[in-house]
């Protein structure tokens, strides 16, 4: 089983991580886009919950098997 996908979007700055099988290949991707390189005092509850979930994702493992 592939990790689950996360995203956030706020008007300052948009990440997506995703984990995808096409055929016999995992695909993954992630993408980080700032828009003006702030990250408002207002946000940064929910900023260090996100890095938090990021965390998490980053340490899970995929195991490989031969079928």
């Amino acid at each position: 089983k592939l990790p689950e996908s996360i995203s956030i979007q706020k008007a300052d700055y948009k990440i997506t991580v995703s984990y995808e099988q096409a055929g016999n290949e995992i695909l993954y991707k992630k993408r980080f886009t700032f828009t003006n390189g702030v990250i408002k005092a207002a946000d940064l509850t929910e900023w260090n919950s996100f890095i938090e979930k990021l965390n998490k994702l980053y340490k899970e493992q995929i195991t490989l098997t031969k079928s």
